[in-house]
């Protein structure tokens, strides 16, 4: 852990997203997942490192979410479902060029759909993301 409290990880590492998988179970921002699985990218509300921080900080108040690393461009966290317990993965990138924070959410095993769970993930972590819940310092 560095002096923020962020893990550090080899730079190669947590530079990049994952690449989005061409199944129901997933959703990204970055555009090479399929239109219906696409969803914007977040905005940045303060510096890079500020605006994951407050993503993490979404994350941590989710049921069952865990973080698994981060750095100052890259956050890396876990969801378990509630029901099957099966573990999705939630990856957030800032991309310099654009100025935003790209994600990727997909579910690690299950069927080949997930009913829109980790879309409707999302949508709820950028709304409170966006609304400032979960800002408080650390």
């Amino acid at each position: 852990m560095n002096d923020s409290g962020l893990s550090t990880l080899a730079p190669e590492l947590a530079e990049q997203l994952s690449p989005c998988p061409r199944y129901w179970r997933a959703v990204s921002s970055r555009d090479d997942a399929l239109p219906r699985h696409r969803l914007a990218p977040f905005e940045l509300i303060g510096t890079p490192i500020e605006s994951l921080g407050r993503i993490r900080r979404v994350i941590e108040e989710l049921p069952r979410s865990e973080i698994v690393c981060m750095t100052d461009r890259y956050l890396r966290a876990t969801v378990r479902s509630r029901a099957f317990r099966f573990i999705d993965d939630l990856e957030f990138c800032y991309n310099p060029l654009q100025d935003v924070i790209h994600f990727r959410s997909v579910a690690q095993q299950g069927m080949l759909w997930d009913f829109g769970v980790n879309r409707a993930r999302m949508k709820v972590i950028r709304s409170r993301y966006l609304d400032g819940k979960a800002t408080n310092a650390e």
